[in-house]
């Protein structure tokens, strides 16, 4: 009995070892083979970050879409004579830069970019199948719209590229948009959270702002809100006129004093007092104009009274300037920003903080690993200028 129970033992081991075996040779080979399929595609890469890669056909697929989308932009800049020919590319764009040199590196740039953002993103989460869904509708409605792969492959292929290709560029280009919200959420909601981390981040992006006090001297008419909410317009008496330029020579001999280092110099007590007898709008006398460049309220306020939007900027913490702009006379004072001031929601400056924090510290995040992306001696040989533009093949308008 114990002989035949020593018997099925040793079977029973003879099996185990078997499969053990078996499995660990088909780990090996298909250890191996998903190892060659790496070697290859980094062989073949002519662009790569830590596994991400970007082969030709990829590279030519963004090329046709991003040139398009270069030369739109340079028209919309009031570059009117922009084009894809030998003779614009050569031509100067800035002292000692040709229009080529900026798109070669622009290029290359946004290349860069694409693959430090799948990067991220890959770090930090997977493709789901929602987000397989989601591409391949997209990919059926380009098949639909040209009726085949055959009739899609055939245009393609006079850009240098495929379908596969194709297929490859949008899903890197998806993977790109969803890195953001991965990392911060949608428009930045994850950046709202308490921790020291978001606070810290927070902050970050609020030293981008410069914060300014205004005192505004209208020179014809006011406009105000009346206690029914109606916008009202009110001109100025002579009388009133001459009050407004008595504040504004008074401030003149302040600032003027405090550059002389001269007594009766101005302080922030004293621009806050003639700041209350001025025309600035009452709710941003205590929290004052925080202006930031990539902020939507500073680019309605810009398309405005761009010259105080540019002063604000360029102003240093504790300097007082005077600005000429289209309603009167305007003092600006620039002073350190409050800390918790974007917890504000009701300052209007504020409205898309944390959309507009989520794309500046994305942006910083991709820009330090994108530095670490390679480009082969495949991309140079390339000639990213000798790719035709081409807006037939969209691949960035993801929702």
């Amino acid at each position: 009995m114990l002989e035949k129970k020593s018997q099925q033992k040793t079977k029973s081991n003879r099996i185990l070892l078997i499969f053990v075996c078996v499995f660990a040779s088909l780990a090996i080979v298909f250890g191996s083979v998903f190892g060659i399929i790496i070697m290859i595609n980094e062989a073949n890469a002519l662009v790569k970050l830590d596994g991400v890669t970007m082969e030709e056909g990829v590279v030519r697929c963004f090329g046709a879409y991003y040139k398009s989308l270069h030369l739109a932009g340079l028209k919309r800049a009031g570059i009117s004579e922009a084009e894809d020919s030998v003779s614009f590319w050569e031509s100067e764009y800035a002292e000692g830069v040709t229009h080529g040199e900026l798109y070669e590196s622009s290029f290359k740039n946004y290349l860069a970019g694409i693959v430090a953002s799948n990067r991220l993103f890959l770090d930090l989460s997977s493709f789901t199948s929602e987000d397989e869904e989601y591409l391949d509708t997209r990919l059926d409605s380009f098949i639909s719209y040209y009726g085949s792969k055959d009739a899609f492959n055939e245009e393609a292929a006079a850009l240098g590229f495929d379908y596969e290709d194709f297929a490859e560029a949008m899903k890197l280009s998806l993977r790109a948009s969803l890195a953001m919200k991965t990392v911060y959420g949608y428009q930045g909601e994850n950046l709202k959270a308490q921790s020291a981390e978001s606070v810290a981040q927070c902050k970050e992006y609020l030293a981008t702002y410069s914060r300014v006090k205004m005192v505004l001297l209208c020179n014809e008419k006011i406009t105000y809100t009346d206690g029914d909410g109606e916008e009202v317009e009110h001109y100025l008496t002579e009388e009133e006129k001459a009050e407004r330029e008595a504040l504004a020579e008074e401030m003149r001999e302040a600032i003027a004093n405090k550059a002389a280092g001269l007594d009766g110099a101005v302080t922030e007590t004293m621009f806050d007092y003639v700041m209350e007898k001025s025309d600035t709008d009452p709710l941003m006398m205590e929290s004052g104009y925080y202006f930031n460049m990539s902020a939507e309220q500073t680019a309605n306020f810009y398309y405005v009274h761009p010259a105080l939007v540019d002063a604000a900027i360029d102003m240093e913490v504790g300097e007082y300037r005077e600005i000429s702009i289209s309603v009167g006379t305007c003092f600006l004072y620039k002073c350190e920003n409050e800390s918790r001031a974007y917890k504000n929601e009701e300052n209007p400056f504020f409205s898309d903080f944390y959309s507009d924090a989520a794309t500046y510290l994305f942006q910083n995040s991709v820009e330090i690993l994108a530095s670490e992306a390679t480009f082969s001696d495949k991309y140079y040989e390339l000639d990213p200028l000798a790719i035709p533009e081409s807006n037939r093949f969209f691949i960035s308008n993801w929702n």
